[in-house]
């Protein structure tokens, strides 16, 4: 397993995107990626360091510049799109309940 960050997978995801022509779901990553820079200055974390109160203070962050609550879900489940694609690459421990 090699262990990528979360920025690593943004964009290997953006460029795939391209690459393929699909320029309107590119951009719909793009806009989470630049909030998620804007809101914790810089991405290169890994997914297990994104936690519940991660997650949580980024919704906070999101509803005080007057996102609608719309695109704060459109924003959770495309980064939890990212989560699924880096889990299949392998990119990210799974943790054993």
């Amino acid at each position: 397993m090699k262990l990528k960050t979360v920025d690593e997978i943004f964009n290997e995801q953006m460029q795939r995107l391209a690459d393929e022509g699909r320029r309107k779901y590119m951009l719909s990553l793009r806009y989470v990626y630049n909030t998620l820079i804007a809101f914790n200055k810089h991405l290169d974390i890994y997914f297990s360091e994104i936690d519940i109160t991660f997650l949580r203070r980024y919704e906070t962050w999101l509803r005080k510049r007057g996102v609608a609550e719309n695109t704060i879900g459109i924003y959770f489940r495309s980064l939890r799109a990212v989560y699924n694609i880096a889990i299949e690459q392998n990119a990210v421990p799974i943790q054993k309940i």
